[in-house]
């Protein structure tokens, strides 16, 4: 990676006010749980649930702020399934493509004849803020068609689940823009609240 990537889009705030993500968008939660059971996931997903979260996941209805600690809970029993890297970057894609791909749609028809990652990167605090309240993403260049993606405040970064679903969720978003992605994580960047994901687009 180069050693001063240019900035892009920075993070809202300075990196070190960057807020603790609090709320996660339930619709997000709902479309990967049905995508489990699509699957034939989803009885071996509801085992490993906390039992002191069971109810409010399997209960939720779209479109509400569910405490973070619920979607920590999710991504803990997804996290148990021991899913493959692959599988875990596939539910990921479906889950994004189903959740952002209408905006997105509209985003693209807005814009006219501009198709690029780059105009989709310009998106990311609007599309991360649909998911959660708190955290934050930046976005900085590192060549004409690869980006570094960094992501703060945000406490699942310490769980592989998140990680795999969050490489496949970008990358989904991603190919709104392209014909196809790839997307790998930056491991030096990765703390118990923030991560760093390479981008490159063909």
């Amino acid at each position: 990676m180069p050693a001063a990537p240019e900035p892009f889009l920075p993070f809202p705030v300075p990196r070190e006010d960057v807020p603790l993500a609090r709320e996660y968008r339930s619709t997000m939660l709902r479309s990967t749980v049905q995508i489990l059971a699509r699957r034939g996931l989803y009885e071996r997903y509801v085992a490993e649930l906390a039992p002191e979260h069971r109810d409010t996941i399997l209960a939720t209805v779209p479109a509400v702020w569910l405490p973070f600690e619920v979607g920590m809970a999710h991504y803990e029993a997804c996290d148990r399934l021991a899913l493959s890297e692959l599988e875990q970057a596939s539910i990921g894609w479906e889950t994004a493509r189903r959740f952002h791909g209408p905006v997105i749609m509209t985003a693209l028809r807005l814009a006219g004849s501009v198709r690029s990652p780059w105009f989709g990167a310009t998106l990311v605090h609007r599309n991360w803020a649909r998911v959660w309240r708190g955290s934050a993403m930046a976005v900085a260049r590192l060549g004409p068609k690869e980006a570094l993606v960094e992501l703060a405040g945000w406490p699942a970064a310490r769980i592989d689940y998140a990680r795999g679903a969050l490489r496949g969720a970008m990358r989904g978003t991603i190919e709104y823009f392209c014909r196809r992605a790839e997307v790998v994580e930056v491991r030096q960047l990765r703390t118990a609240t923030s991560l760093g994901l390479r981008v490159k687009w063909f």
